[in-house]
């Protein structure tokens, strides 16, 4: 084996030191250039602000939020108890819109439907008239009109009223708000009330519950997105700010009994609501001067 050549193995360590050497020259250069910047330039200027911002109210439910069968009690009798509630108002409104809806796209789809019926069941009849026969032909689908409707009518204000009001109540009774209980609820709600209907039923009606409660879980996310704050906390705050709408709409409707009360010229309430609304646009006027 032949012999190596003195200075062969130290060539790699030399090559290291020089780049290491050179690493350092850098940094320190770097250094040297930007402590001289900073002589030149002087320190950079840092505004600090002497204004302290106070954080953004923090909403939470407006009963003591212990976890006990007691305590949940007493935070569903106070939903019944106060003069407002948001609960209250959200359930008869959700009840009042879906059997009016029900009802006129059930007796609207079910109206050539008796029709039909009405030609092959009074084939053969004899009427007074022209017009006996048309006010007879439109009575028979103004009937099957309300009753079609109002069976689709109660079904849909039962339906939508029982999700609404147990997630509400839920809600209230846990005091804490998931928009999962909308899912969950659907479907529970919708199973029930399609037992009767059998497995294709229930089967129908658990696809349209998870499908429109996952729609309304979707909406009430980018609520609370909208709003920046967390889905339970988004909840009180909404359930805070209806309720100060509610109790602003009572106390003007106290004014408007008070001034038809006292004026006896004040009988028709339009008239008074615009002599209320005059007074409070009085009253913000001398508030900004």
């Amino acid at each position: 084996m032949p012999d190596e050549e003195p200075g062969t193995s130290k060539e790699p360590a030399t090559e290291s030191l020089l780049t290491t050497f050179s690493s350092k020259f850098k940094d320190k250069l770097w250094q040297a250039r930007q402590s001289q910047r900073i002589k030149d330039e002087g320190e950079p200027l840092t505004i600090k602000s002497s204004i302290s911002y106070p954080p953004g109210p923090v909403y939470s439910p407006p009963w003591p939020t212990e976890q006990t069968w007691t305590a949940g009690w007493k935070r569903l009798k106070s939903i019944y108890e106060a003069e407002v509630s948001m609960e209250r108002d959200v359930i008869r409104k959700v009840c009042t819109t879906s059997f009016i809806a029900a009802f006129l796209l059930g007796g609207a789809s079910g109206y050539q439907e008796a029709g039909r019926v009405y030609e092959q069941t009074h084939v053969g009849k004899a009427y007074l008239s022209q017009r006996d026969a048309l006010v007879r032909r439109m009575d028979y689908g103004i009937l099957k009109f309300s009753i079609n409707g109002t069976k689709t009518g109660v079904k849909a204000m039962l339906l939508a009223g029982s999700i609404i009001g147990i997630t509400l109540h839920v809600a209230a009774y846990r005091a804490h708000f998931s928009p999962f209980y909308f899912p969950a609820f659907s479907v529970a709600v919708g199973g029930i009330f399609s037992f009767p209907l059998g497995v294709i039923g229930v089967a129908k009606a658990i696809g349209l519950g998870i499908s429109s409660g996952f729609t309304l879980a979707a909406g009430y996310h980018l609520f609370a997105l909208s709003i920046d704050k967390t889905a339970d906390e988004s909840y009180w705050y909404f359930k805070n700010e209806y309720e100060k709408e509610l109790q602003s709409k009572v106390d003007f409707d106290a004014k408007v009994r008070r001034v038809m009360e006292e004026n006896p010229d004040m009988w028709w309430k339009a008239k008074a609501i615009k002599y209320v609304k005059q007074l409070e646009e009085q009253e913000r006027q001398k508030h900004d001067f």
